[in-house]
């Protein structure tokens, strides 16, 4: 594993953790809202994420740069704390979806800021595709 890393493992980092923290909330919201018309959009949302992020996190794989997955400690934490915050507020779907959204305006601010790192024509590709999609996300699925 290196222990410095340049402008393009960083900036691959902070995609692949936008991508699984907007994964797993959607997961949970779908979950929680298991009647709601929503929740399939929120499954497929968490779905195409999660591989977004399997995508970005084996280009830092494939230099030795990570493990292969998210820590289960910190996986299962932020679910602990999602789920806490859903049951105790007060509008709770409404918090959850809200917690969405925020995650999902991360992935747009990460994918738009991958811009400028210098990445591969293949992966700035793939920001690309996954800034237009969040921005798409959040104006429809997530409009406040």
């Amino acid at each position: 594993m290196n222990l410095q890393r340049d402008d393009r493992l960083l900036a691959l980092h902070d995609l692949v953790e936008a991508c699984r923290a907007s994964s797993q909330h959607c997961v949970l919201a779908a979950e929680l809202m298991a009647g709601d018309p929503r929740a399939g959009d929120l499954r497929s949302l968490a779905e195409r994420r999660a591989g977004e992020a399997d995508f970005f996190g084996g280009r830092m794989i494939a230099e030795d740069d990570i493990p292969g997955g998210p820590p289960e400690e910190r996986s299962l934490l932020e679910t602990a704390l999602a789920r806490a915050k859903a049951t105790f507020a007060a509008e709770g779907m409404d918090t959850l979806l809200a917690d969405c959204r925020a995650q999902e305006v991360a992935v747009l601010q990460h994918a738009e800021a991958a811009r400028h790192a210098p990445l591969r024509d293949d992966e700035k590709a793939a920001a690309k595709t996954l800034a237009e999609d969040a921005g798409y996300r959040i104006d429809t699925l997530f409009k406040t």
